[in-house]
């Protein structure tokens, strides 16, 4: 069994969604800003139907408040 210290990594990690910069230079599109653009390309009157049933889904999205700060962010 190996111990591993895990500190402010863990915080880091699940800001690669929100500023994918801090990972790579050339990725500037967060993802609150791809979720909208999804969202704007449908028509006008389902618009408010899918901002309204976002489903996050996958292991990341398990981070403690990630649900939350997309949200707010959208």
């Amino acid at each position: 069994m190996v111990k591993c210290d895990v500190g402010y990594e863990r915080f880091l990690a699940p800001e690669m969604f929100f500023h994918p910069e801090f990972i790579h230079g050339s990725w500037t599109k967060p993802l609150e800003k791809v979720v909208d653009e999804c969202v704007q390309q449908c028509p006008i009157h389902y618009r408010l139907k899918l901002y309204n049933n976002i489903v996050l889904s996958g292991g990341s999205t398990l981070f403690t408040g990630f649900d939350k700060r997309l949200q707010r962010n959208l």
